[in-house]
């Protein structure tokens, strides 16, 4: 009685105490100039607090040098070496183990595949050797070399080589603001791009000539075997057959273009010379012909791609703010003039919105929002004020814009029709009236790894920070609690529906991209349990997946044959890197090393190669003698492009 008498008594008050620890204060809204909507999830401040209101109060109600400024992320305390591990090689593994392989490799190279795998291996060159030097991890200085000439060199060769010289796509000829400006000045497009052109040579102070075929909107895939004879000193001949292309166009695609030759650009004009823009001349100029390329892509995607849903009229310029739902496109048809081959006509092959292209989206649009940043030094002679065809910068500040406005759209499309809040998860694929019940923890990861980077790029975006940080937050919290088992293993998929987890059937990719996606989820929001669930996770591929027979990573869980495609090549060797660069642990770095040996030369997921990679472009097919051939003398007529294989199968036999 006198227990439930004093809760009585007491009950009024600590109803008001849980109210007012619930509610904001005024006056933290008035010392910090933010709205409540940033602490909460509710506007009045009356709701429970989100990720930022949960950092403030832990940070003693302080935002200075934490999560909402810019941020730093500190080094974890390194865990101590493995000594008994050392890297033998894979050909030293198969001798010594009498294990004999089967191995398969489709000649075919895969846009968005190579696009991402590419990205990681360029992060993991001059961007992954400031980052050891800078956390002052002791690391063999002779692989610096190894860094920056093989990771980052077949990384620039798959993002080059499609970009580029394939002819993949639709080329700029045709491109939106090709034929808007060249109509405005009534010159052929051919003249207008040749004239863009000579202005981004002059820029670069690039002399020389080279043959170049830029695309804004890549195809699905194409046989990487040259058409002609080709000529690598001029670039003459390094296109391949147009009738053995996959016309299909796909978002993801797209989108990975725009990260990978966003961080491609950004490495290219990390130095500026007294003669000209970017590390070399010819670098200079390569790097506008990709920033225009990427323009191009996304003026098309803003006012040729984006329908309502209903309707599919074109969408109005300011649609955040409406209650009506943005559709962005899974693939294209094109139809092409018989006659000239231009681009005649498009349609939408698949009406559901898929939540992997808007992540895609996501990494892509906030990588370019980066690299046009004019708080930053590299593209200052690049992008300035005026008009896209000013004579004194070839671009203006409003491509910035231009992929600010994209990224609104791609995170309300995210918000509104795949977002479940009683979960608070992403569905993979959604209908105009409802998600769908699957949920895929690969598209979880790389959804994480998009708004990790939109949190990190739009830190001037208040707006659009809080949404993708409140997005990023719920998703990483779903991970963690519901798909990864205690072993450290992420499941492939939730069936919301059935409320069901499937553990059965683990892969490598799913590790690697969630490893990446929380790391990301760690940067942002400060949560140690992110961190900790990464490194479960990388646990789980070293001790569940790694192979000793074979010396590399396992693909599956379940199964001896290896499946390898250039973007879980690009994922693993992504999350191999975040961990090298967390923990300073050097056991990492030798798996790292491993892998990119084993599966790049070893098993030949690499196809050929050029003399930036140690090439020498003589009568040897090998003269470096890496097992990856001269690209004029890998296979077929004329060569195979220095591109990766849309996939490698290796089945160990016993």
């Amino acid at each position: 009685m006198l227990k439930t008498r004093m809760i009585r008594l007491l009950g009024p008050a600590l109803l008001l105490a849980s109210i007012s620890t619930l509610q904001a204060r005024p006056e933290y809204a008035r010392r910090e100039n933010m709205s409540c909507i940033q602490c909460h999830f509710q506007a009045d401040g009356a709701g429970p607090r989100n990720f930022l209101g949960h950092f403030y109060a832990k940070n003693g109600y302080s935002f200075k040098n934490t999560v909402y400024g810019r941020g730093v992320w500190e080094k974890q305390e390194p865990m101590a070496p493995d000594l008994s591990f050392q890297r033998p090689t894979a050909e030293g593994q198969l001798l010594s183990r009498n294990t004999e392989i089967l191995k398969s490799i489709r000649y075919r190279a895969e846009s968005k595949s190579a696009y991402f795998g590419g990205a990681q291996l360029l992060l993991s060159g001059k961007p992954f050797v400031r980052q050891l030097d800078e956390a002052k991890i002791a690391y063999n200085k002779n692989l610096e070399d190894m860094l920056m000439r093989d990771f980052f060199g077949m990384g620039l060769y798959s993002v080059e080589t499609i970009a580029l010289h394939s002819g993949l796509g639709l080329g700029m000829v045709h491109a939106p603001l090709v034929h808007l400006k060249s109509r405005g000045q009534k010159k052929s497009p051919e003249d207008y791009l040749a004239a863009r052109s000579a202005l981004f040579a002059k820029v670069a102070g690039f002399s020389e000539r080279e043959h170049f075929m830029p695309i804004y909107a890549e195809f699905d895939s194409g046989d990487p075997h040259y058409a002609a004879k080709p000529d690598f000193k001029t670039g003459k001949n390094q296109s391949w057959k147009p009738e053995d292309m996959d016309r299909t166009i796909s978002m993801e695609s797209m989108a990975m273009g725009l990260y990978s030759k966003s961080i491609l650009v950004g490495q290219y004009l990390d130095i500026t010379r007294p003669d000209g823009e970017g590390i070399t001349p010819r670098s200079g100029y390569a790097a506008q012909l990709l920033v225009y390329e990427m323009i191009n892509t996304m003026l098309w995607m803003r006012y040729g791609l984006a329908f309502d849903g209903t309707s599919f009229q074109a969408f109005p310029p300011h649609y955040y703010e409406t209650k009506d739902l943005l559709y962005i496109p899974h693939q294209m048809m094109v139809e092409f003039e018989e006659k000239t081959g231009a681009p005649r006509s498009y349609y939408v092959k698949e009406r559901l919105s898929h939540v992997r292209d808007l992540g895609s989206l996501l990494l892509g649009l906030s990588e370019f929002y980066g690299l046009a940043d004019p708080n930053r030094m590299r593209g200052r002679k690049i992008f300035g004020e005026g008009s896209d065809d000013s004579e004194e910068f070839p671009f203006s500040w409003n491509a910035r814009h231009l992929a600010r406005e994209l990224t609104m759209a791609v995170l309300k499309n995210m918000e509104a029709m795949h977002f479940d809040t009683r979960l608070g998860t992403l569905y993979s694929t959604a209908t105009f009236v409802k998600p769908l019940e699957h949920i895929k923890s690969e598209d979880l990861g790389l959804c994480m790894m998009g708004l990790g980077n939109v949190f990190k790029y739009f830190y001037d975006e208040p707006e659009i920070r809080h949404v993708a940080g409140n997005l990023l937050y719920a998703v990483a919290q779903f991970v963690v609690q519901r798909m990864q088992a205690a072993d450290g293993g992420i499941a492939s998929l939730y069936d919301a529906k059935r409320v069901q987890v499937d553990h059965l059937n683990r892969t490598l990719e799913v590790q690697s991209l969630c490893v990446l996606g929380l790391m990301e989820a760690y940067k942002s929001t400060r949560e140690e349990r992110f961190f900790q669930a990464a490194h479960k996770a990388y646990e789980f591929m070293i001790t569940h997946l790694w192979n000793e027979n074979l010396n590399t990573f396992r693909t599956h869980e379940e199964s001896p044959v290896l499946r390898i495609q250039p973007s879980l090549f690009g994922a693993t060797v992504g999350a191999l890197r975040e961990m090298v660069l967390a923990t300073g642990d050097l056991r990492t770095f030798a798996y790292l090393l491993a892998y990119f040996d084993g599966i790049m030369k070893n098993y030949s997921l690499q196809l050929s190669e050029l003399s930036f990679t140690g090439e020498t472009l003589d009568d040897n097919p090998d003269s470096d003698g890496d097992n990856i051939l001269e690209a004029g003398k890998a296979g077929g007529t004329h060569g195979v492009a220095p591109v990766m294989a849309s996939e490698v199968q290796v089945e160990p036999i016993r």
